[in-house]
């Protein structure tokens, strides 16, 4: 793939400038940049994911292969893949964290809380991307949360009693006695 090779070139120029030697004005601004150049790339590579993940390519599974491929531990592993499933069915999240316009962690809270919505009822999910899109581009993934939170008890309480109900039975605490 050229273009990766391109990518990797343009990385290597870009760790080659010594950050000390720019402006005030120009740090910051390529501080912005480069996070929403990295934020794009994970949409980019969350797209590859999905699509190795899909072409039944890999033996063994796909977070199994990102484990021991790309170094990831076994839960980022299997979020990554789950993520990259999600955004499958979310092209406009998708297309917004492939722009760099939100991050992974928004990205994340989005396809999990539209899927929660979608499960309920498929028309309120579709309705409630567009808004939670806008909160996405303006908040921080604390502030989403709150929103999204918001937005859930607003919409679907019954389902959001529901989940809350069942969170705290998931719950549990482990106790080993040490020597």
């Amino acid at each position: 793939m050229s273009a990766v090779s391109a990518l990797r070139s343009a990385a290597v120029a870009v760790a080659a400038v010594d950050p000390a030697t720019l402006p005030a004005a120009a740090l910051e601004d390529a501080v912005v940049e480069l996070r929403r150049l990295i934020d794009g790339l994970e949409g980019t590579w969350s797209r590859l994911v999905a699509t190795l993940d899909g072409s039944g390519a890999i033996d063994g599974g796909t977070a199994a292969w990102l484990r021991s491929s790309c170094r990831l531990s076994p839960a980022a592993a299997r979020y990554r893949v789950t993520l990259a499933r999600r955004l499958t069915g979310r092209a406009n999240v998708a297309q917004e964290l492939s722009a760099g316009e939100i991050s992974v962690d928004h990205a994340r809270l989005l396809t999990t809380a539209l899927d929660e919505l979608a499960a309920v009822d498929p028309q309120l999910a579709a309705r409630t991307e567009g808004p939670l899109l806008d909160a996405a581009r303006q908040l921080d993934p604390v502030g989403l949360r709150r929103s999204i939170t918001h937005a859930r008890y607003a919409l679907t309480p019954e389902a959001t009693v529901a989940a809350d109900e069942s969170a705290h039975h998931r719950r549990r605490i482990d106790v080993a006695s040490t020597f």
